[in-house]
Formats: structure tokens, sequence, C-alpha cells
């Protein structure tokens, strides 16, 4: 896995000031020869590397970065350290094993030391915040420290992994080995690490192997001893002392493609080297790598943890991608093998214990970070629109063009703010509005169907249906001039003009009807409930109630509360008796009585900060707040906790507007608050997506250009009708 930044000095795009730093010089020059600053760690993270901005006088300069603990506020023991013998001006990479914890919570110190005859600026960084310098003058036996005046605080950066077990346990502590006292050669050169080595005739039993002689230590090393090894020792009694063990454990692997490392944690004393399937893939500082050792070879003295919680197992990490292409095979023909090693055959103790083995899976690419700066952001997208279309500069899937397709990868890898897009997304309401339209428009088809015809009522007895005109009789009745254009009173008759005029009657109506519709959805509210939540006074009595808030969409800090039920202490104000005055805003609740303070009156005034949100809590501001009641400050007394909790929300439902809907979308996409939006937060709402809040009463309010369309339409129809007729 590759390192997180556990803390840094660098500016952002890791500058510093190129011209000034401080002068560290080796042994006998006028500056100082080692430098130390001082960092806090987050979390417990293995150290992987350390980057400072140095440059030297010297092409070849000869460089040692080292980690120190604190001690009252100089550097303590020293950790672990790296010599740096090459490297161009700039910024400079010192490597470590990647098995020293650094514990979260705690103060280290970075150390340069200047070797030799070198003289290097460690140049100053452009981030505030910095408190703490420590020199040297006499290879750091000595410290003394100075704040950040007049020493500017250096820039650098600690690399780490973060503690933790990785993706897929292979091999677990305790498990079973197969082993082999190192008495002679177990095989012909390393044949006995390869996965074809017959180990039948070995030993098998659990892990830790080892033995310890040693009353001090005795307890705490073998308490992680399962095979206790009492005769490996030359003790001047055992024949068959060795300073040699061979074990031996298959492991099964689905896919070696899907793994990016291996990772190798185990306490030992004094040495070992670790195979995988005839590799040589790790091993303890002694040797040389890649030369195998013979079955009574010695090695190096290397104390184990003892048993001691306080001290970190070593680790150690098997690159598959660059070091090791290929090592292993799918299905369980995968074999990790090791020599331990002890320092002399009447060496009191020897361990190999809490073997542990594991895997981790290869961390996708981010294909969408055009910039090449570790993460996917507003930049990012700008590359993107900008090669729109137009070139593969903004190319995810690697098809040589950039297109929706890489958009949609861009949103997947987010992981910065960034400025929202400019686009109109249609909210649900639209298809409403275009479903009414299209009715008016099937309406409108139905009326000019010149089959069909209105036919007007002129005698109410009788029945209105649709028809062809009918035939105007031959003969009137006597009161009916023969010029009269309907048919005789009582009959049914046909007009054009009537059937106009009622046309324009009823699209009149369906425009009036659509303009209700805009009125009364565009004037309703959502509605959220809230409950008082642990609200004790410091004396201990409690204030309980519930409220709604009641809000225009779009605008819920404006919005206003209205008590549902409420409980106060030391009084006889009764809510359902209405003598009880309240006021609820986002940020304040006021609570008062008939009356005022001086003649038994209630006066309580609830401060929130954060104020009042359909998501979250708003905690009470204790320091503010204040009960009052029954006259002469008698029961006057502060808050000792409590907050508001909305009854329910939304997931997803970034604007608040109680649906999971395209707008949403463009918050998260947009967000660029102190805590912007995550990826969890996208997959969330995706899985919401078309979702309306079932807690909130709520009509949703037409976007504007919908509704616009929808009365377009509307008008349209209604020409279209004027027209017929």
């Amino acid at each position: 896995l590759s390192a997180d930044v556990v803390f840094s000095s660098f500016g952002l795009g890791d500058t510093y000031d190129i011209f000034n730093g401080t002068d560290i010089e080796g042994p006998g020059g006028g500056a100082p020869q080692a430098l130390a600053e001082q960092f806090l760690t987050s979390a417990s993270y293995y150290l992987e590397s350390i980057d400072l901005a140095l440059s030297s006088t010297l092409p070849d300069p000869d460089l040692r970065v080292e980690l120190y603990d604190d001690n009252a506020g100089v550097p303590g023991n020293l950790l672990e350290q790296s010599q740096v013998n090459s490297f161009s001006n700039g910024i400079v990479s010192a490597t470590f094993g990647g098995n020293l914890v650094m514990t979260g919570g705690n103060n280290y110190w970075v150390g340069v030391f200047a070797e030799g005859s070198d003289l290097f600026s460690w140049h100053d960084s452009l981030a505030p915040g910095f408190a703490w310098q420590a020199l040297t003058i006499d290879e750091g036996t000595t410290w003394a420290s100075f704040s950040t005046d007049p020493f500017p605080g250096s820039a650098y950066r600690i690399n780490g992994t973060l503690v933790g077990p990785p993706d897929v346990s292979l091999i677990a502590p305790g498990e079973a080995w197969r082993y082999f006292p190192g008495l002679a050669e177990p095989s012909v050169g390393i044949d006995w690490s390869t996965t074809t080595f017959d180990d039948s005739a070995w030993s098998f039993d659990f892990e830790g192997f080892g033995y310890d002689d040693d009353p001090i230590t005795q307890a705490g090393l073998l308490g992680n001893v399962s095979t206790v090894l009492s005769g490996m020792r030359d003790n001047g009694v055992n024949a068959d002392a060795h300073t040699s063990l061979y074990l031996r454990r298959e492991f099964s692997i689905a896919d070696p493609a899907e793994l990016s490392e291996l990772v190798l944690q185990l306490d030992y004393d004094d040495s070992f080297i670790a195979y995988i399937n005839g590799v040589e893939v790790a091993r303890s500082d002694f040797g040389t790598v890649g030369v195998s050792e013979p079955f009574d070879a010695l090695g190096n003295v290397h104390e184990s943890t003892n048993g001691s919680s306080s001290l970190s197992l070593e680790r150690f990490v098997i690159d598959l991608v660059e070091e090791f292409p290929g090592l292993l095979t799918a299905g369980s023909a995968n074999v990790l093998a090791i020599q331990g090693l002890n320092s002399a055959l009447d060496d009191d103790d020897f361990v190999l214990s809490q073997i542990s083995f594991g895997a981790n899976y290869f961390t996708p690419p981010l294909t969408a970070d055009f910039d090449n700066d570790n993460d996917v952001d507003a930049a990012d997208l700008a590359t993107w629109e900008g090669a729109l279309g137009e070139t593969s500069a903004g190319d995810t899937d690697n098809d040589n063009d950039t297109d929706g397709l890489d958009f949609l990868n861009w949103q997947l890898e987010f992981t910065g703010p960034v400025t929202p897009l400019i686009a109109t997304v249609p909210e649900p309401s639209s298809a409403i509005y275009l479903v009414m339209a299209a009715h008016l428009f099937l309406a409108s088809r139905r009326w000019r169907d010149p089959g069909q015809h209105n036919l007007i009522l002129l005698n109410p007895a009788l029945r209105i249906g649709p028809g062809p005109p009918p035939e105007t009789p031959s003969s009137l009745p006597a009161n009916v001039s023969g010029g009269d254009s309907l048919a005789a009173q009582g009959s049914i008759g046909y007009d054009s003009r009537l059937v106009s005029m009622n046309a324009t009657k009823r699209t009149v109506a369906c425009l009036s009807f659509s303009f209700s519709v805009l009125a009364v959805v565009s004037l309703q509210a959502a509605t959220l409930s809230y409950t008082l939540d642990n609200l004790f006074l410091a004396g201990g009595q409690q204030i309980t109630g519930a409220f709604d808030w009641t809000y225009s969409v779009g605008d819920f800090a404006g919005g206003s509360g209205e008590f549902t039920s409420l409980s106060i202490p030391y009084t006889a104000y009764s809510f359902a008796a209405g003598n009880l005055n309240t006021t609820i805003e986002a940020n304040m609740i006021e609570i008062t009585g008939n009356g005022n303070y001086h003649d038994m009156g209630l006066d309580i005034t609830l401060f929130l900060s954060p104020p009042l949100s359909p998501t979250e809590s708003a905690p009470l501001e204790l320091g503010s707040s204040f009960f009052e009641c029954c006259g002469n400050g008698f029961h006057d007394q502060p808050f000792q906790s409590g907050r508001v909790v909305p009854s329910a929300f939304l997931v997803g439902d970034f604007d608040i507007d109680n649906d999971a809907d395209a707008f949403d979308f463009l918050v998260w996409q947009g967000s660029d608050i102190a805590a912007p939006y995550s990826l969890n937060d996208y997959l969330s709402w995706e899985a919401y997506f078309g979702m309306a809040n079932p807690w909130v009463a709520l009509s949703d309010v037409p976007e504007p250009v919908s509704a616009l369309l929808f009365l377009m339409a509307t008008a349209a129809v209604a020409s279209l009708r004027l027209r017929l007729f």
C-alpha cells in the first residue's frame, strides 16, 4: 500500500523557502552539527520515509536522518536512523524499514546530522504553526530547544502506513508449522524453501518456537512460545545443540493478480531469512541479501520483545508489483519458509514467534487525477471540461477520447472540494407538469375532431351529448321567427359561437387551475419534528418537549417552530392551557409565562450552536442559556446538558428539500465547505436517489423553468382552442 502523509510542514504543492534555512555542518564547523524538529502523530503509523527540503555545498554529501521519541521537550531515545549518501538538491528522501510504530498522540523528533565536512541548509517551511526546534553541536548528546523566534520551522514530511491488519490474513499467529532442527542441511541449496520439496518427514507443531534460560526474560519470552526447543542450546549437556531452525507452511491465494504486497510480521531472536516459493523476500539485519546461510551459521545479536506489549513486532513488506512480480501462484501451491538463526550455540535464548502473514489488495489507481497530485478534485474536473470532445487529456478509460464515461469515473474517484457545474437538472415536479400539458393537448385534439361536436342544451329537460349538428326543422312553431338560427325551443340545437365561447371558458378554467396549482404548491412547506433531548438544569431537573419546524423548501434557516408538547419543572404553567409564550428560531428557543420574572413569571432562553439542522443535533450553549423562574431568582440556574434532536432525515438529501434527486448530486459535487462530502456520501445519495422523506409532509415546489414551460403549453392550447372555433 502507498504510504500516507503522517505529518508535513511543506507549503501547498510541497513548496518551501528556497532562499532561507538553518545551516547544519559536520564536526569542527561553525554551525550546529544537528537540527531536530518536533511533530505530533494523530494516529499510529509504521515509519516508511522522511522527506526534507535540503541543499548541500558538496556533490556527494554524507547525511544521517534519525527519529527520536520526546523527552520533556527535547529529543530523547534514538528509535531509528537512515543514512543518505547521495541526493539532488531540493526534496531529499530518507527511507526506513517500515517496522517502527509511531504511536498516535505522541510527540516525536526528526533529526538531521551532518557528517564529515559537509555543510547543509535545511530550508524553512512555508506552513505556519511551528513551536519547537532543537540544536546541538556535539552529536546530539546535549540538545537545546528554541521556539520559532528567531528560528523558523524547517520543511519536512513524515510518511507512514497506518497500523492495522492487512486486507487478507494468510497465516495467523499460533498456527501449526512443519519444522526441522538445523543439525544438518535440510536439502541441497535452498530446495527446502520451494513448493516441490517433500516436508512430510519434518516435525509438526504450533508456533512459536524457542527457549529462554534467562530467568529475567524467561516468563515474557516463553509466554508466546508453544513449542519449547530445550535441546537447541549448547549448555554442556545437549549433544544435539544447533543454531538454525527451519520452518515451512503452505498458504493459498485465490488470484495473485489482485494483490499488491505481502506483509510478514514476527518476533525473533536473533536473526532470520524468509523465502516464498524458493525466493528470498525478507531478512533481518545480517548477512548478504540473496546469499543463503548454512545450517551452522551464526546470526547477528537481536533482542526480541520478550513478550512486552509496549514493544512492536517487526514488519516486513514484500512488494509484488516491482520487486517480486509473478512470485505467487493461484491455489494452495505456495510456501512461506523461514530459517531462524541464533547468534551463538550457547546463547541463553532463541525465538521465532507471533508469526503473521497477510496480503493487501491493489488500491485502484486514480484514473481521473489528471494533474497527478494524488487527489481528484476541481482542477481535474476543469481538465475534463476543457478536453471534452476535443482531446484525450480527460481520458480515464483509455479509449483515447474525453467523454461522459470519463466524467462518471471522475465522480466515483472524487476526493476533494469542487466548484459546482453550471447545469439545470429537472426536479420530479417537471414530469407532473409535462403530463398535465400533454393532457390539455389531447383534450384539444378531441375538441377539434370533426366527428365530435358539443351540443347546447336549450331545454334543461333534455340531455347534453355529443352528436352531429341537428337539421333545422322544415316547419317552425308560430312563435319562432324563420330567421332564427336555433332549433325550436325545447329541442337540441347547435351554434358555433356558443361552442367557441364554451371552449374559451374551459381553457380559461384550465389556466386558472394551473395558476392555482402553482400557487398552492409554491406556498406549501416542509415540516420536521424535533425533540428536547437530555435538557437538564444544574439542579438535576429536566425539561422535556417536542416541536415542529416548518420552513419553505430552500430556506431552512428562515423557518419557524411550534411546540407540540412541553413540560417545565417548578411551575404550574400548562402547555395545554395556553398560558405559555414560545418563540422558536433556528439558533434560539425562548419560553416565557404570562407575567414576568418579578411577579412569579417564567423566562427560559436556549441558545443553540450550531443552529437547527435537518440532519444533526443542535447542542445547547451551556454558558449563555439560562432558566429563570418563580420570582426573586429563587429557582434561577444554568443548564448542565441538553440538545435538540431531529426526529428523522433522509440520507442523500444534501439540499434539504426532503428528496434525494439530481440537485443533491450537484450539492455533493460542489461541496467546498470545511468538511466536504465524501465518496461514502455519494454512494448514500446513489442508494437513496428518487426517494422522498417519509417523515416529512412535503409538496414539491416546481422548478421555475418547468413551471414556465407548463404555463406556455397551457397558453398554446388556449390559443389553439380559440382558432378552432
